[in-house]
């Protein structure tokens, strides 16, 4: 069982769409000002948003409470995107 470039692809992009959304329907912050008023790299939050590379779990977590959600429902919103049937891990 390995991760597939392609489901790797589709996860980068759905949270680089719910990042995106989040930060300008709630916030309506530039990228800058966001990484400045919440203390996340901006060029972390750049990566994020136009999908390139990985991201660590704890940059996730604080964009997740700078949008005053929990990780739990920040995820869940990520999940939306992909649909019920993702998964990493070809069986």
């Amino acid at each position: 069982m390995q991760y597939t470039n392609e489901k790797i692809i589709c996860l980068n992009q759905a949270l680089a769409e719910v990042v995106r959304t989040l930060r300008i329907e709630r916030t309506g912050l530039s990228v800058n000002k966001f990484g400045e008023s919440y203390g996340i790299e901006k060029n972390n939050i750049l990566r994020i948003e136009k999908a390139n590379g990985y991201c660590k779990l704890i940059t996730i977590w604080q964009i997740a409470n700078a949008f005053g959600l929990k990780f739990s429902e920040f995820i869940g919103y990520v999940e939306e995107k992909l649909g019920d049937d993702f998964t990493l891990i070809d069986e």
